[in-house]
């Protein structure tokens, strides 16, 4: 009775264990690391233009901003949220297939829709 009782509880020991240990290697998947992202700002009207993980994809939007007589500004910032950096990822994707500037617009303006949205709730 002892020697089961002692088994049962090795078992719940190693299942606590080893339970925190794949928890924690779950949770730092899902964790961005506060990567640091790209925000676009327009400076005359202070508002965000675009938001990207890709330096490419600034010098692209620099260009086609620059194009429209638009002063634009570059701000590095954090992102805290796993569904914004996933969607992030998955629009600068889109962005960097893109070939007209509408479209690339069109992306962008769907990406800060997300950023507001979900930073709203926060």
């Amino acid at each position: 009775m002892k020697k089961l009782f002692l088994t049962g509880l090795t078992f719940i020991v190693i299942g606590y264990f080893l339970g925190n240990y794949i928890f924690s290697i779950k949770v730092n998947l899902f964790d961005t690391g506060n990567d640091k992202y790209y925000f676009i700002k327009n400076k005359t009207t202070n508002e965000y233009l675009a938001i990207t993980k890709d330096l490419e994809i600034v010098e692209r939007l620099q260009i086609i901003y620059k194009s429209q007589g638009i002063k634009s500004l570059v701000l590095e910032k954090e992102i805290n949220s796993t569904i914004l950096a996933s969607n992030i990822k998955q629009f600068d994707s889109l962005v960097k297939t893109a070939t007209k500037e509408q479209d690339i617009i069109t992306i962008e303006e769907v990406v800060l829709a997300n950023y507001q949205k979900i930073s709203s709730r926060t």
